[in-house]
């Protein structure tokens, strides 16, 4: 049972550089509240990957200084260890707090990079230059954050809306948007009522119509057409 434990606590170090990731990058990103097991099995692979770039990171140093030392031909002398895992297997073996510290480390700034391309959709793109899928994640996100200057119909208030898209929110029962240099005329008679330097519209998804003004060039008519939309 002491056995079983020791082996135990020393396979939770794994976790600690996973919930790192894993609660920076959900605070810095839009998400689904996904299901507690998916959660955990995040969380496991954000240490495994924390603690596999360490090791390569680890290893490649040492690499170069050894070959800057001894030369190349002495590689085959070369012995590198990385203890945490040896300490995982080889219960003698006390448990490298160095390491894990450092790894520690390696997934703060690893989870800036989760949470840099999630929120700019990396991997969505990727795949679509790739040709393995067309799907952009959240659409009313992708929208806004490709988003510059709007017009936005509301037929319940009859209203319209026009300005810059400075802030918005992840998709949501209702979407929230701060729009700045805004114009609020009223829909049925066109007529412009006021301009305000800053305004907040909620609304449920379904009451709004958004019209893009200068939608990016490279996104319009993405099969077939050119840019003049011939």
């Amino acid at each position: 049972m002491e056995q079983l434990s020791q082996f135990t606590f020393r396979l939770l170090l794994i976790f600690i550089p996973g919930v790192i990731i894993f609660f920076i990058a959900r605070k810095l990103t839009a998400h689904k509240d996904d299901p507690p097991h998916w959660a955990f099995i995040e969380v496991f692979l954000y240490g495994i990957l924390s603690y596999a770039i360490y090791a390569l990171t680890y290893y490649v140093i040492n690499l170069v200084i050894y070959i800057s030392v001894a030369g190349v031909d002495k590689l085959k002398y070369l012995s590198i260890t990385y203890n945490f895992v040896n300490s995982l297997v080889d219960e003698k073996l006390k448990v490298p707090i160095d390491e894990v510290v450092q790894t520690s480390i390696v997934a703060f700034f690893l989870s800036l990079i989760i949470a840099y391309s999630i929120s700019k959709r990396v991997f969505y793109l990727l795949a679509a230059r790739l040709g393995i899928s067309e799907k952009i994640g959240d659409s009313w996100s992708f929208a806004m954050w490709k988003a510059g200057w709007v017009r936005i119909y509301d037929s319940n208030e009859d209203r319209i809306y026009q300005g810059w898209v400075a802030i918005y929110s992840d998709s949501s029962e209702k979407n929230e948007l701060l729009l700045t240099n805004a114009s609020i005329y009223q829909k049925s008679k066109a007529k412009l009522l006021r301009k305000t330097s800053a305004l907040f519209i909620r609304r449920n998804i379904e009451d709004l119509v958004v019209e893009f003004i200068d939608w990016p060039l490279e996104l319009k008519n993405k099969k077939g057409g050119d840019k003049n939309g011939r």
